[in-house]
């Protein structure tokens, strides 16, 4: 009996402690889409800065960004630390057509928990 009741309360303690464990909540991504106007000298200029993957944090965990997958490939670059993006040369297609939209899918990280989305960029020509 006296076995019982040692395990009945130690379950219960543990029970107890679960429940007021804080649970990490996953970042949470807020743009999903820029529009960007760039004349013909931007859209040719490297690594130039068009904007941040804003995301936050409702633990208040410093956030790692990543790009995982784009539409054509290295024409956007992250800073893994900021989320800034940049706009590398990468958007005249050579035979005199125009690239308006790249896809990313990104990944925003809080050290424990990930959140994966698509982004999409509409380029416009000044």
């Amino acid at each position: 009996m006296k076995k019982l009741s040692f395990l009945f309360v130690l379950m219960l303690f543990v029970c107890v402690s679960c429940q007021n464990e804080d649970t990490n909540q996953a970042p949470v991504i807020k743009s999903k889409r820029f529009s960007l106007n760039l004349d013909a000298q931007q859209r040719t200029s490297e690594s130039q800065s068009i904007g941040f993957i804003e995301a936050y944090d409702s633990d208040g965990d410093e956030l790692s960004f990543f790009i995982l997958e784009q539409s054509i490939e290295n024409a956007i670059s992250v800073n893994e630390n900021s989320g800034e993006l940049f706009l590398n040369d990468c958007c005249d297609s050579g035979a005199g057509g125009v690239i308006e939209i790249i896809e990313l899918r990104v990944r925003v990280s809080d050290g424990q928990n990930n959140t994966e989305d698509f982004i999409i960029l509409d380029l416009e020509e000044d």
